[in-house]
């Protein structure tokens, strides 16, 4: 009877925290969402910013990582005009609730250096991690 009473003690944890979970997920995904709401309204230079941790880092194709806040904030500031709009697709998180991820698609639109008008799509990942605070910043920052 001990048996059966600590199995389903056990099972009803793992239905918590699977619960748990998804609830982090939906959290990952109004995050990503909000900030891809922030690059359209506020412009993506502030977006970065406002939703940037601390301790974040930022692959650039062609270029060395950027590492850290102020590292990511003073490249961010020589972004050409232009906007950069993204729709998240999928979230997943840890079960502790303070680390996950989301990945999604992104469209690019501007004017380049030539006087042309581009558009580029493509693909990103973004580790989120939770501040002291309890709220997601993004730590991790890749885009094919």
């Amino acid at each position: 009877m001990r048996y059966l009473i600590a199995l389903a003690i056990g099972l009803l944890s793992l239905a918590a925290q699977a619960a748990d979970v998804d609830k982090y997920r939906a959290e990952l995904m109004a995050a990503d969402r909000a900030f891809a709401a922030e690059s359209m309204t506020q412009g993506k230079i502030a977006a970065f910013l406002d939703w940037v941790g601390e301790d974040a880092t930022m692959f650039r194709e062609g270029a060395p990582p950027l590492v850290g806040k102020a590292e990511i904030s003073k490249s961010v500031q020589g972004w050409r005009p232009g906007t950069l709009e993204w729709h998240p697709v999928k979230a997943d998180a840890a079960a502790s609730g303070d680390l996950g991820y989301t990945w999604g698609e992104y469209t690019a639109r501007g004017t380049g250096k030539d006087g042309k008008p581009y558009e580029v799509s493509g693909r990103y990942v973004s580790v989120w991690k939770r501040d002291a605070a309890g709220q997601w910043k993004w730590v991790v920052d890749i885009g094919s």
